[in-house]
């Protein structure tokens, strides 16, 4: 008899549970198992700082002109859609310090792609929010 190995990792993060893991033997008598597809399923929250960890390619955002001018820093926060191939979708602006930096975050952010996440061995849509800084280097501000 060949022994089964698994590993499951959890990591906890701000409230969220991370995806990998491996699947459990079902106990007899035990409710039926979900089906196979996540379809019909929520999509998952994943934190900030799980999805920065799996951000494989950044674009930074360009620092609007009249901002810089101005000496004008600020954060935009933006929701999106991970999808199950690591691009960004269903991205909007949730809220942001001067709506000057908005469309340059949404810009940015729309080209960033994400490793893939995965759950039961699937890759997996998931949500989360992003929190893009802009600031001025101790040269550049007024």
């Amino acid at each position: 008899m060949l022994a089964r190995k698994c590993l499951t990792v959890g990591i906890l993060v701000a409230g969220f549970l991370s995806l990998t893991g491996c699947p459990q033997k079902p106990v007899t008598g035990s409710v039926p198992s979900p089906p196979a597809t996540t379809e019909n399923q929520p999509i998952p929250r994943i934190s900030p700082d799980v999805a920065q960890r799996n951000l494989h390619t950044f674009v930074p955002p360009l620092y609007p002109k009249e901002a810089k001018a101005k000496g004008l820093e600020g954060t935009v926060v933006l929701k999106c859609l991970i999808t199950r191939t690591g691009t960004v979708s269903n991205l909007h602006v949730v809220s942001s310090t001067n709506p000057i930096f908005n469309e340059a975050a949404l810009r940015a952010v729309h080209e960033w792609h994400y490793k893939p996440y995965w759950h039961n061995g699937r890759p997996v849509n998931v949500r989360t929010t992003i929190h893009v800084v802009f600031s001025l280097g101790k040269r550049e501000r007024r």
